[in-house]
């Protein structure tokens, strides 16, 4: 038997929109708005009249530990990848047995 352990994350994305008078103050407003839990991945800079606009891209942080096992590696890798929901991407596998 093998076992295999892992973890996911999501890649679902969200944004964060601000306006300000230069990019470093949109920027300490992006920064500032990000909910815990949540980092920034991206940072979209653009001019408005006023001055500038930053749009912060922004990803869950949270990671799922997972594990499955196999009569071998491949059957436990298929196991392991089928927990993954689709919406999601591994961080890396571990043999924890074999």
């Amino acid at each position: 038997m093998t076992r295999l352990v892992s973890s996911y994350r999501t890649t679902k994305t969200d944004q964060i929109t601000q306006d300000a008078a230069d990019v470093t103050a949109a920027r300490s407003l992006i920064e500032e708005a990000v909910p815990e839990g949540y980092e920034i991945i991206q940072l979209d800079i653009g001019k408005t009249e006023e001055g500038a606009r930053v749009t912060g891209i922004i990803r869950a942080t949270a990671i799922t530990p997972v594990e499955a096992t196999g009569t071998d590696y491949e059957s436990a890798k298929a196991a392991l990848k089928a927990q993954i929901p689709e919406d999601c991407v591994g961080t890396g596998i571990l043999i924890a047995e074999e």
